[in-house]
């Protein structure tokens, strides 16, 4: 009797762990989700997480990720490394003896969990936020734990060689610039990698957890516990803490470690039943100094970019002169308006300085001339066509080429900080406060009857650069596709409409078409027409750091590869819809210029007046018209 209480004790125990592994089993094989707006993901039985497709913010494409599906932001916490963004209606599908596989809308495959699987039951959303497949054995075949992207949560642990990548920035989630890993010394790292070869470089955080003389006090496991605190564990048993004792919050919380991408790592905490407007909140980060003087490397913020701090995290601003590569990094490479070309034709007198206050690239130097004084060491880098930046103190100088790396702007860097630029470079004045009355009216009624053609700037406290020009440039050009000008005042209705407006309006809803409706020729080359529109809506963003160079503009024309223009403010006043009923608007005719000939004057027009705003715009105190125009 006892033998058979004690099989059906076991018997029972064993249909109890069948029957869990069963309610595990979320997903089965088959199981399948697609990329559309407000499509049901796989949650986890506590629905504090999920898996499937979010849409990113201001587009069309969809990531394949693991996200807090109970806070209002959707955090997201996991994602491929590789090709996780793609378009509506692609799919990813549990697949026997595949695991996951996401395909795009052609049925392409796009990423997958690697390897094969003969036994795959199943697959489910754990509760830690862990996607776990499960093989005909109930054990764990996959999980995304193994495969972490930017971030760690409590339960996982990181082993010997393992590491996580920031992304590029908070809308795009490619690979970033920066790493941590467990090296198998036993250190935790933060280092830049190399973006072409994803060769690590030299680290900007060491942890100190490798011993040379006593291997078994070297850490092997970071480990992210439960209860929300981090820590090394050591071969010996002992804990190197990263969580400062006492310092997680009491209650109910959420809590994440992530690789930002300012190359900061931060352990975050978040009330799992909030009130009011709750928050990702700071419990840790490293490194302390974020603005870090690496030997190799751009530095936190990129190439000839300038790390400054707002509070602990880096504030990257390109210095004047300079443009962000991409603008929609802050924290990446600035490119260099112009490039001076050394050979017989270069000339230090068509160069000067502009002098940065506390500002520094320390170690890239070329030459370091000692000692000398401060106006010996801007003559030499005038002369150097390969100089780029001066670096003046202690009667010493030290001259930098480009790129510069891990600039820095603080009150310890005591140096004067000189940066070459060409003359006709030089960042613009705004018309001198000295204008007589009279002066100052016609330029404001001239400024009035321009006002389509000047860019926001002149008419804010904010400096004001050859960026100025790429704005009326940009003005210009969707004049020269439409045939309309570029504002038209109604004085009865007291409002303005604006074509820099109507042109993002018909390209934000996909009528571009509106722009050239009675051009033939403009209608049968739509694609090069939305090309050009999207140039000059890169030119017209209010942001002047947004504005491409002249440079840029040139390339993009020759080159015909755009990418898409964020979003621009609208102006104040109103504006034209793409819509079937619009009333465009007209020549100063009132008609449709529609042949050759009235659109070729109408171009001869417009230029002559784009010159003309140009000259208006450099106006100030001058001796000659040459000084004007140059």
């Amino acid at each position: 009797m006892a033998e058979v209480l004690l099989c059906l004790f076991f018997l029972t125990t064993f249909l109890g762990f069948v029957a869990g592994q069963q309610t595990n089993c979320s997903v089965p094989v088959g199981a399948s989700l697609t990329a559309t707006p407000g499509v049901t993901p796989w949650l986890s039985s506590s629905s504090d997480f999920a898996f499937g497709f979010q849409q990113l913010q201001g587009n069309d494409n969809f990531l394949l990720s693991i996200w807090y599906d109970k806070i209002p932001d959707k955090t997201i916490i996991w994602y491929p490394e590789t090709s996780a963004t793609v378009s509506r209606g692609s799919k990813v599908e549990l697949i026997d003896q595949r695991g996951i596989v996401l395909t795009d809308p052609q049925g392409r495959e796009v990423w997958s969990t690697s390897g094969s699987f003969s036994d795959l039951a199943c697959g489910f959303m754990n509760d830690t936020g862990n996607f776990e497949i499960l093989g005909n054995n109930s054990g764990k075949i996959w999980e995304s734990f193994s495969y972490p992207a930017d971030t760690l949560l409590p339960t996982q642990v990181m082993e010997i060689r393992g590491q996580i990548n920031s992304k590029k920035n908070k809308t795009n989630f490619s690979r970033g610039r920066f790493q941590l890993r467990l090296l198998p010394n036993g250190n935790l790292v933060l280092n830049i990698r190399d973006i072409f070869s994803n060769f690590p470089l030299n680290p900007y955080y060491v942890s100190g957890t490798f011993d040379a003389d006593n291997s078994t006090n070297s850490g092997y496991q970071l480990i992210f516990d439960a209860t929300g605190y981090m820590y090394i564990l050591r071969r010996n048993g002992q804990k190197y803490d990263l969580t400062p004792r006492d310092a997680l919050p009491s209650g109910d919380y959420y809590h994440r470690a992530t690789l930002d991408p300012d190359g900061l790592f931060t352990q975050y905490y978040h009330p799992k039943n909030p009130t009011g407007n709750a928050s990702w909140a700071v419990i840790w980060s490293e490194p302390k100094e974020v603005c870090f003087n690496g030997r190799i490397g751009s530095g936190a913020c990129g190439l000839n970019n300038v790390c400054s701090l707002d509070g602990n995290r880096p504030k990257c601003e390109c210095p004047r002169g300079f443009s962000l590569l991409d603008s929609n990094d802050p924290n990446g490479d600035c490119n260099r308006d112009f490039s001076p070309r050394c050979d017989e034709g270069y000339a230090g007198d068509l160069f000067d300085f502009i002098e940065l206050n506390n500002t520094n690239w320390p170690g890239t130097d070329y030459a370091h001339i000692i000692p000398t004084n401060e106006q010996s060491c801007k003559n030499s880098c005038t002369e150097d066509c390969f100089c780029a930046v001066a670096v003046f103190a202690n009667d010493q100088c030290w001259k930098k080429a480009l790129p510069l790396t891990n600039g820095k702007k603080t009150s310890s860097e005591n140096v004067k900080t000189f940066l070459k630029y060409q003359k006709d470079e030089r960042p613009l004045q705004r018309p001198p406060p000295f204008l007589k009355e009279k002066d100052q009216r016609s330029l404001v009624l001239v400024g009035s009857v321009l006002l389509g053609y000047v860019a926001p700037e002149w008419f804010r406290n904010t400096p004001v650069t050859v960026k100025v020009d790429v704005f009326s440039y940009g003005v210009l050009l969707l004049e020269i596709i439409s045939c309309q000008k570029s504002v038209v005042f109604d004085s009865d209705k007291e409002y303005v409409e604006v074509l820099t407006d109507w042109a993002w309006d018909c390209y934000h809803e996909g009528r571009v078409d509106a722009l050239v409706e009675n051009d033939m020729e403009g209608l049968d080359d739509l694609e090069r027409v939305t090309t050009f529109v999207k140039i000059g809506l890169w030119c017209v963003q209010e942001n002047p750091s947004l504005r491409p160079t002249m440079r840029k503009v040139v390339q993009m024309l020759e080159d015909f590869e755009v990418t898409d223009p964020p979003s621009a403010q609208r102006t104040n006043g109103a504006s034209l819809t793409a819509t079937s009923d619009v009333k465009p608007w007209l020549s100063s005719s009132g008609e449709f210029p529609t042949t050759s000939r009235e659109r070729y004057f109408l171009v001869i027009h417009k230029v002559t007046l784009g010159l003309f705003v140009t000259i208006l715009a450099r106006f100030g105190r001058v001796s000659n018209f040459q000084q004007i125009l140059y």
